[in-house]
């Protein structure tokens, strides 16, 4: 399975749990994207926008997450290029508390250093089944910990692009 498969696989692991949240909201007259005088109808179709903004924004970052991992993975990018690339796909997100990126579950003591380890999961993720996997995974986790013996944290590219051109093969 490829980190693209994984990653529609959480989303849509993701989706449910919102829908279960959903459901269990369905008997009670308000819930948390209910602003006050919202009626309940109002407030129903509101959440169902909201989950379906969720679902295609979370279906554009795998797709998105994809590319920059392979970026990564043939060594056209930098680790940290890669997670700058990430950070501003995450800042492209829609306002939705849905699509707020969860970089808290990785870890680090920086925000560019837990999305440094979030390329390295989508490149284990990516080369599960690959030969090349404990090679790539080990450089990437070289490359972070030289950065951060170097600078002791993790300091982004800014104004990274997010998404990384195909090289043409002849």
């Amino acid at each position: 399975m490829g980190a693209r498969t994984l990653g529609m696989l959480i989303a849509c692991l993701y989706m449910v749990a919102l829908l279960a949240i959903w459901v269990d909201q369905g008997s009670r007259t308000t819930f948390a994207l209910e602003p006050d005088g919202r009626s309940s109808a109002d407030a129903g179709d509101h959440f169902q926008i909201a989950l379906e903004t969720a679902l295609a924004a979370l279906k554009h970052d795998s797709t998105a997450k994809e590319s920059i991992t392979e970026g990564v993975i043939s060594g056209r990018l930098t680790l940290l290029e890669g997670a700058a690339r990430f950070l501003a796909l995450h800042a492209q997100r829609p306002a939705n508390s849905y699509c707020a990126p969860q970089t808290g579950l990785f870890p680090g003591g920086s925000e560019g250093e837990r999305l440094c380890w979030e390329i390295i999961q989508w490149v284990e993720m990516d080369l599960r089944e690959d030969p090349r996997r404990d090679r790539v995974v080990g450089r990437l986790v070289m490359e972070l910990h030289e950065i951060l013996a170097r600078h002791g944290t993790v300091r982004l590219p800014e104004d990274a692009p997010v998404l990384l051109r195909h090289r043409q093969d002849p």
